[in-house]
């Protein structure tokens, strides 16, 4: 399937909880998921060779590309993605997939990151991040 049709987009934590598609994604990536180890290695341990259980899973970071637009309302620094990097809360989000009935994937996560692209005879883009926080759910 293509990625064409493909949105992100944040709660607003309300009860039900309505979601703002972020405009103008033009790509999406993550979250990655990672599973720790523990060293289990002991003096009986055979051959040698270190031993290790399963550690903690973490649902890694979503990551996405935008055509930044300042001044837009799911962008900007008073109502944006943007002004999640200030007030640091963690929200709730979703990647609604392009296939029918549509798959979602959703977890919460706290905005880490954004850094816009500035050239002279292109557009204007940005790259962000949300880290995970707990599991993400496909769905």
């Amino acid at each position: 399937m293509l990625g064409i049709g493909s949105q992100l987009a944040y709660g607003d934590g309300a009860s039900p909880e309505v979601f703002t598609k972020i405009a103008e994604v033009t790509s999406i990536g993550g979250p990655g998921l990672a599973r720790g180890t523990v060293d289990a290695t002991n003096l009986d341990s055979p051959d040698d060779y270190a031993e290790f259980i399963g550690g903690l899973k973490d649902g890694g970071e979503v990551t996405f590309d935008v055509n930044f637009i300042p001044a837009n309302s799911t962008q900007d620094q008073a109502t944006g993605f943007l002004s999640f990097f200030e007030d640091g809360l963690t929200r709730n989000w979703r990647i609604t997939f392009p296939d029918s009935p549509a798959s979602v994937w959703n977890f919460a996560g706290v905005f880490i990151n954004f850094s816009p692209t500035i050239v002279a005879d292109d557009k204007i883009s940005g790259s962000a991040t949300v880290k995970v926080s707990g599991k993400p759910t496909l769905t």
